[in-house]
């Protein structure tokens, strides 16, 4: 039995993908606004109760394809204490393709991607002895995350709409500076 709903998990993992690339293919051309179930149904090649089976709304796809890259990312490299590791290794392996990122700002998707990055920044710059914490300092880390990945993807769309032409240490460096992570961190 166990066999069975390992292969029904993974198949509809595939079609999760299918659905999301296929949505993704449609924005190329079509607004997100503009595209229809049926438009991403007929691109994936599946039923619209299949659809409706996977996910409630378009934004739901594009929340499953974000989720899908950024935890691998986040699994890959997991939680990370010293604050220049963790922004050089982001700047060097940020996992959304610029293509994407672009396409997603224009469509007026912000607050999809950013929902999907800051769960990923709240475990990735992880706080050291966070188990050891009163309420009141999860609360404040709670803004500290939150401040971190508005932050961070708000530099990630500054690069894109300049063209990406600063290198990855020039994004760590503004990164560094906008975090006000100090001088003597940026130098260890």
């Amino acid at each position: 039995m166990a066999k069975t709903a390992d292969a029904g998990e993974k198949q509809s993992l595939q079609t999760q993908k299918r659905v999301a690339d296929g949505l993704l293919k449609l924005m190329e051309e079509h607004s997100f606004q503009e595209i229809t179930v049926t438009q991403i149904c007929q691109e994936a090649e599946i039923a619209r109760v299949t659809f409706y089976r996977l996910f409630e709304t378009k934004e739901d796809v594009i929340r499953f394809y974000l989720h899908g890259l950024l935890s691998d990312f986040s699994e890959e490299f997991g939680p990370e204490s010293d604050s220049v590791k963790a922004l050089r290794i982001l700047f060097d392996s940020f996992p959304i393709p610029v293509s994407v990122l672009k396409m997603l700002m224009q469509q007026g998707l912000y607050t999809v991607l950013y929902s999907e990055f800051q769960s990923v920044i709240g475990h990735f710059f992880q706080v050291n002895g966070i188990e050891e914490m009163t309420d009141q300092m999860k609360r404040m880390n709670s803004y500290r995350i939150n401040f971190i990945a508005s932050t961070l993807l708000n530099i990630f769309m500054t690069w894109v709409d300049n063209g990406c032409r600063e290198s990855k240490e020039e994004l760590i460096e503004i990164a560094s500076r906008q975090l006000r992570i100090s001088d003597a961190d940026r130098q260890g």
